[in-house]
């Protein structure tokens, strides 16, 4: 058994395009996302990536109240908010099955993310007074390409993310039921190898 202490590592900049999904956004729409990252080379073909992104994409939610009236319970429905921003850590396993110039990965990651739903850069709030922001569980998984050129590391990617943000209970929520949301997103990295 071959045990590999650190090879190499990279750290750079990141910077792409984020998207908002689920069944309670409307109107999504792509957004900037940059961050900074730091790659852990352990073996030639397996890596750790630590990186903080900051995330801000157009895109509002829907909340809903449960009133009572004389004929029995209504439900109203109203959409609020301008954009969605969070901050977010992410934990990722890189593997490159193939050594080459041009390396092809598949990639899974772990994250938390600290959201919020925004109007006129105040948090927003459901019908039932709750404000539209939480720190959440994330899963994900993506694939890209890497280059190595004289020191420096390129790679460009794309990723699926769930965000565990359901609530259930409209009471503490943030209506009638929130639901689970989903994120598509373009990454592309520049860092210097050491």
């Amino acid at each position: 058994m071959i045990l590999y202490i650190l090879l190499s590592f990279a750290a750079g900049l990141e910077g792409g395009v984020f998207k908002l999904r689920g069944k309670d956004i409307v109107s999504p729409s792509f957004g900037p996302s940059y961050g900074i990252f730091c790659d852990f080379y352990v073996t030639p073909n397996l890596s750790y990536d630590l990186s903080f992104q900051m995330v801000k994409a157009p895109a509002s939610t829907r909340t809903m109240a449960i009133v009572y009236d004389s004929t029995g319970q209504q439900v109203f429905s109203e959409v609020r908010g301008e954009d969605f921003q969070c901050f977010k850590g992410n934990l990722s396993v890189n593997w490159f099955p193939f050594a080459a110039v041009f390396s092809p990965y598949l990639s899974s990651r772990l994250s938390l993310e600290q959201w919020k739903f925004v109007s006129s850069g105040d948090v927003v709030q459901s019908l039932n007074g709750n404000d539209f922001q939480g720190t959440s569980l994330v899963l994900g998984g993506g694939g890209g390409l890497r280059c190595e050129i004289v020191g420096f590391v390129l790679s460009a990617g794309a990723f699926a993310d769930f965000i565990f943000s359901e609530d259930k209970d409209w009471l503490g929520g943030f209506g009638g039921y929130d639901d689970n949301e989903w994120d598509i997103e373009l990454i592309f990295k520049l860092g210097k190898e050491f």
